[in-house]
């Protein structure tokens, strides 16, 4: 894998850690008068953020600390 490659999925990974983040902490769970811009999300929503979050930052890990076959 090259550096271009290895920065390329970093930076996808990240990209989805932020969209995880953006669904965990900006999106409001519930129903009442404070759905937000985009409407309320349920656990289900939540976990899904959750789930985003967390795989992205295996991705991270495994294309920041991926060495076989590098030749630089």
């Amino acid at each position: 894998m090259t550096r271009g490659q290895r920065a390329a999925g970093i930076a996808f990974a990240s990209l989805i850690a932020v969209a995880g983040l953006i669904l965990l902490v900006f999106v409001p769970s519930g129903e009442g008068p404070d759905r937000g811009l985009f409407g309320a999300l349920d656990a289900e929503g939540k976990m899904l953020g959750l789930l985003a979050f967390l795989s992205s930052l295996v991705m991270i890990g495994v294309f920041a600390f991926s060495r076989r076959g590098d030749r630089s």
